[in-house]
């Protein structure tokens, strides 16, 4: 069992050299240069079955916690009244209109009809008014590596979905639909019907 609730957990090959492995074990800079990894954040226990699969086949492994950088605190928001132009004083007669205080407008709200990418395998995928889509994360290689799919690419191989927000792994989905291969979850909105027309009444 690996104790890492404020990191993740990095898990691969345990001996640098020889087949399953033998002699000095790999260090974590050693892990992370190789393709073979899965990694996953929280405590865990260290088996192929907690990672989506075997990584690298053949090998013994092991598991390392790696530190989580803490995110810098998003900055608070300026109150749209603390940015009202003052307005000035008259001073005497004037045909010249007073402006109007200049208030901030807020960003965009962007469309929720937007494909958005949700969380990588073992993280939480909050899709609440949509369908989580869960395959393939990446386009090449086995286990995977490189540019990561889009929804369309994803759904060329075997995949599974959930209404609503879920936990990115194979117990959430009932199984893993593409075994030894990286995973990641997907936010796909789901379109809003067309409201039914009022019916006409018989008198009219």
């Amino acid at each position: 069992y690996c104790d890492c609730p404020n990191g993740e957990v990095v898990y691969g090959r345990r001996f640098k050299t020889g087949q399953p492995g033998y002699g000095a074990e790999t260090t974590l800079s050693e892990l992370d240069d190789s393709n073979y990894v899965t990694r996953r954040r929280g405590s865990t226990y260290c088996t192929n079955g907690n990672f989506g699969g075997d990584p690298l086949p053949g090998f013994y492994k092991k598991c390392f916690c790696s530190p989580l950088s803490a995110p810098e605190p998003a900055p608070e928001p300026t109150p749209p009244w603390a940015t009202v132009a003052p307005t000035p004083r008259p001073t005497g007669p004037t045909s010249e209109p007073t402006p109007l205080p200049t208030y901030l407008t807020s960003s965009p709200i962007p469309s929720p009809t937007t494909v958005q990418g949700c969380a990588n395998e073992g993280e939480y995928c909050d899709c609440p008014n949509g369908e989580v889509v869960y395959g393939r994360r990446f386009k090449t290689g086995q286990p995977g590596y490189g540019v990561e799919t889009t929804l369309s690419e994803l759904k060329e191989t075997s995949f599974a979905t959930r209404r609503g927000s879920w936990h990115c792994d194979y117990f959430a989905f009932g199984g893993d639909p593409l075994p030894n291969f990286f995973k990641k979850c997907i936010c796909s909105p789901l379109s809003t019907p067309e409201p039914a027309p009022e019916p006409t009444p018989p008198w009219a």
